[in-house]
């Protein structure tokens, strides 16, 4: 009769392991084992990872996109709005950028989607997520419509330059303070002064 061990195993199951141990013969087949299906845990975990980085990008993308098209609605409703209607003339601004500083809910109400001619001089010419702009002195950012672009071209920084465009609701008075924004605006001429 074979010998068992206190497992009720048969001895020759067992091969010579380290000194004083015995090591069961199916030890090393269920390391292999082990280390197989580790590599697999591993590599599907990298693998939905990269999934899921695709995924984030593909909707960042679509958000994107789709601010972009909103942008662009905005834009050709404020031309289609201004279309007819005539610019009131705010000079510098000053005026109207003390109401907004001093009572932005009533000058909000009062200016947020009228048509206004601004002159300004020009500290900043640039890009951002709304698209191009040009920054004046004066507290005011002009976002030219697409059509008229062009008579944007030979802006350069320093100019003194006049504008029309529509006020833009602002989200917070503190955006307000730091600038009044004008959609959809058009050069009109370099300033005489």
């Amino acid at each position: 009769m074979p010998q068992r061990n206190r497992f009720g195993d048969e001895a020759d199951d067992y091969d010579d392991g380290p000194p004083g141990r015995k090591v069961r013969a199916s030890q090393p087949i269920l390391r292999v084992a082990l280390a197989v299906g580790g590599g697999l845990i591993v590599g599907l975990v990298a693998i939905l990872g990269i999934a899921y980085l695709a995924a984030v990008r593909s909707e960042r993308r679509a958000v994107e996109e789709a601010a972009a098209v909103e942008a662009e609605a905005r834009q050709r409703a404020s031309e289609m709005k201004g279309a007819n209607e005539v610019a009131e003339d705010v000079g510098f601004g000053i005026k109207m950028h003390e109401e907004f500083t001093d009572n932005f809910e009533a000058a909000e109400k009062k200016w947020a989607g009228k048509l206004v001619r601004v002159e300004g001089t020009v500290v900043d010419i640039g890009r951002d997520t709304t698209g191009f702009f040009v920054a004046f002195d004066n507290a005011f950012r002009a976002y030219p419509a697409t059509a008229e672009l062009e008579g944007f071209v030979a802006v350069k920084k320093g100019d003194t330059i006049i504008v029309e465009g529509i006020v833009r609701p602002h989200d917070t008075s503190a955006q307000a303070r730091r600038r009044i924004t004008l959609d959809s605006a058009k050069y009109i001429r370099k300033s005489g002064h």
